[in-house]
């Protein structure tokens, strides 16, 4: 029967655990994005220019020397790192600190450049109950991707998500339960062949060792909260991270909402010879910025003068705790900014409203082994 619509619970995205060009094969190979939210797209732009010559009227043809952009914008639950972790993120563990973006920046293994993959089941059947490969089931794959911005934001009467865009070479639709004939690894239908390409050569990637199969779809281990509630988020700026005039050193200053984010632009690095880009490098410095919005409580006294002659690094943290009746659930994710410089701050009032307040820091992500001008992640990363 033809697919008439396509409905929320018939999508799942899945992440490549490898580097692109690497293996794919196996079911640990592909890891699924939790609680996810909205997924836009893909869409894909390929802008072509009229070539025009002298003597002739219309374009002799119309085309590019750019690559084709495939871009995937995402968002879901922030319930954990289990998915930064899956997204190349480094996920703090001991008492070491380790920046989040360390391997991203240093192209460790399986951490920059990745395949993904939206899976389309058959109209209601649900994507995270997915057992298996069946015919009428739809696969996209984003071949060479990286992500290009990140965000977290949480506010009082809504729950915590993070967003982000991942921006590749390729997009591959199959359909069925395989596209790959004459292979020679022992398993059963369901593979496909990647969505990677070889950024010299420009031909697709084959063999193998590089043809995948989705795992069997889930909402995640039972131990795994369905979602993290504002009760239960403290955002800490009594340490370090003051406002100028507003008092932000008391317990009675009632943060509404934050939103911590950061641009991972890329230059893509072209040569002769080759069609699309040799790779696509980040381009620095990366700017962390963060935003808080509160009700205005004391204010206190200072200059601005002073505060430009002699501005001050300062430092936030973000707890995120696990919903639990006796406010003693574990810190399921933890959010620690370093280096940051108070930007602006902003008072709002309206008849009959509380009086606002708007402060945003901006920071840096630094070198791996910088530990005062970076953004830090810690918490759970899996069951």
């Amino acid at each position: 029967m033809p697919r008439i619509r396509s409905q929320s619970q018939s999508f799942n995205l899945y992440a490549s655990k490898n580097t692109a060009t690497g293996t794919m094969s196996g079911d640990g190979d592909i890891l699924q994005i939790q609680r996810l939210t909205s997924i836009g797209g893909p869409e894909w732009t390929y802008e072509r220019a009229p070539i025009n010559i002298i003597g002739k009227l219309a374009p002799l043809t119309r085309d590019t020397t750019d690559n084709p952009t495939v871009s995937v914008p995402f968002s879901y639950y922030l319930t954990d790192f289990q998915n930064e972790s899956n997204l190349g993120f480094d996920i703090q563990t001991t008492t070491t600190e380790v920046g989040a973006l360390s391997g991203i920046l240093t192209k460790a293994p399986g951490k920059d450049e990745k395949n993904y993959f939206i899976l389309v089941t058959p109209e209601g059947v649900d994507a995270t109950t997915r057992s298996g490969a069946i015919q009428t089931e739809y696969i996209l794959g984003i071949g060479n991707a990286f992500i290009t911005n990140y965000s977290i934001e949480a506010s009082v009467g809504d729950y915590p998500t993070a967003s982000l865009t991942i921006e590749g070479y390729n997009l591959r639709g199959s359909t069925g339960t395989s596209d790959v004939t004459g292979v020679t690894l022992p398993f059963i239908s369901g593979w496909h062949k990647t969505p990677a390409i070889n950024p010299t050569t420009s031909l697709s990637i084959t063999g193998d060792a590089t043809n995948f199969r989705l795992p069997v779809g889930s909402i995640g281990h039972s131990s795994k909260p369905f979602v993290l509630k504002p009760g239960d988020i403290t955002v800490d700026l009594q340490t370090s991270a003051t406002g100028l005039f507003a008092n932000t050193d008391t317990a009675s200053f009632n943060v509404q909402s934050f939103n911590v984010s950061f641009d991972l632009a890329r230059d893509p690095i072209q040569s002769l010879g080759s069609r699309y880009a040799r790779s696509r490098e980040l381009t620095f410095p990366i700017d962390v910025n963060f935003t808080v919005e509160a009700l205005a409580g004391d204010l206190k006294v200072a200059n601005l003068r002073d505060f430009v002659c002699n501005p001050i690094a300062q430092t936030a943290v973000i707890s995120m705790k696990k919903p639990d009746c006796a406010n003693a659930g574990q810190v399921q994710a933890k959010i620690t900014l370093k280096g940051l410089t108070l930007q602006s701050e902003a008072f709002s009032i309206d008849a009959g409203d509380n009086q606002s307040v708007s402060l945003t820091w901006l920071g840096s992500i630094g070198s791996p082994d910088d530990t005062t001008n970076n953004i830090f992640l810690s918490g759970i990363t899996s069951y």
